[in-house]
């Protein structure tokens, strides 16, 4: 048994959701051929969960990360985010609810090259109505947070790709998001590296961040709470 995988976060309330997915179902079209790469996927995560959703390249884990942040929409089913069903709000109201209330770190960190780390995260904060002077003070405790202290002037090509990412998470839970949504965050980095992003996803959920992160690298699931396995459009526990 994975000992980390079941040992409750000191922050974790278990009455509380953050997330529900419910019936979710996603297809394609391509050419004549239908792909269903999502079948009545059903989550939910609680405040202070981390989530682990595992599967093979093209097994649907960034189709169904995309549609829990709202930046693609199933066939059927909904999204509860936060009390917010995503499907009853705008493109506006779900693009507000992404900058206040869920943060996304994508695979390669997708920094802007002429921003410093600062920047970089001040960027998004800006972005949700922040003013420049709260901006940039938030964007410093979370560059700390992630334990960049002291690099926060350098620019992307100054970082290494371990550091690179860290901004990418620090972008991501700047401002307080409750919930963060990380996309295979460890899958251009070296494993050593790795070990170290999980252990900043982990010690943010045990500060009572919801995480939900795919990933197909097995050591993952090491500092989950909950470890699911993504094939064939079904979502399942793993196999312990």
């Amino acid at each position: 048994m994975d000992v980390a995988r079941d040992r409750p976060s000191s922050s974790q309330n278990p009455s509380a959701t953050i997330l529900e997915a419910s019936n979710l179902s996603r297809s394609f079209v391509k050419g004549v051929e239908r792909i269903d790469v999502l079948k009545n996927v059903d989550l939910v995560v609680g405040v202070g969960e981390m989530v682990l959703i595992s599967g093979v390249s093209g097994s649907g884990k960034t189709t169904l990360l995309n549609i829990l942040a709202g930046l693609d929409e199933p066939n059927d089913g909904f999204v509860r985010v936060d009390g917010a069903v995503l499907s009853q709000l705008t493109r506006a109201g779900r693009d507000a609810l992404r900058l206040t209330r869920i943060g996304f770190v994508f695979q390669e960190a997708n920094l802007v090259a002429d921003f410093t780390a600062r920047e970089n995260v001040e960027l998004i904060l800006r972005a949700g109505g922040r003013s420049g002077a709260d901006a940039a003070a938030l964007a410093a405790a979370a560059l700390d947070r992630v334990g960049l202290e002291g690099l926060h002037a350098r620019f992307p090509r100054e970082l290494s790709g371990g550091q690179a990412q860290r901004v990418g998470i620090a972008r991501a839970v700047a401002g307080d998001r409750p919930l963060i949504l990380a996309d295979e965050p460890t899958g251009s980095i070296d494993q050593r590296t790795s070990l170290g992003i999980f252990e900043l996803l982990r010690s943010l959920a045990d500060e009572g961040r919801s995480i939900v992160l795919s990933s197909h690298d097995p050591r993952a699931g090491e500092f989950a709470h909950r470890a699911l396995h993504l094939a064939d459009g079904v979502l399942e526990p793993a196999a312990a």
